[in-house]
């Protein structure tokens, strides 16, 4: 286990000598697109999309416990992270280059809108 994975109380394989699987799931964790698919082919899109409102509803609980004091910040991290992953699951059911193509023009606009004209954003 890593130095930063020590103080942070997480697991991580990045020392892992390999014999019981754990090398092949840290190389698998530098393409996580991989494992996006394999999750969305196993239980499937609708199966994905309540996770996905659900770990957005979580985001928001922590959120909220976050700004009212009762918590601090890692579990909100958690849940950050939890959608993100859920996001990049997302790409592999929807046209990754059209949700890239609605970003741009987000991007865009806000960029706009804090005055950061004649800015055209390539990559969301």
């Amino acid at each position: 286990m890593c130095d930063r994975c020590k103080k942070e109380g997480f697991d991580c394989y990045e020392y892992s000598q390999g014999g019981d699987g754990t090398t092949e799931l840290f190389e698998l964790l530098a393409e996580p697109a991989l494992i996006y698919a394999e999750a969305v082919k196993k239980w499937g899109h609708n199966l994905q999309f309540e996770m996905l409102i659900e770990e957005c509803a979580e985001l928001i609980a922590a959120m909220n416990r976050l700004k009212r004091g009762r918590s601090d910040l890692m579990p909100l991290l958690e849940e950050l992270a939890d959608v993100e992953i859920m996001l990049g699951q997302m790409r592999c059911i929807f046209d990754p280059e059209l949700i890239d193509t609605v970003k741009r023009k987000k991007l865009t606009r806000l960029a706009e809108r804090i005055g950061l004209h004649h800015t055209a954003y390539k990559n969301p």
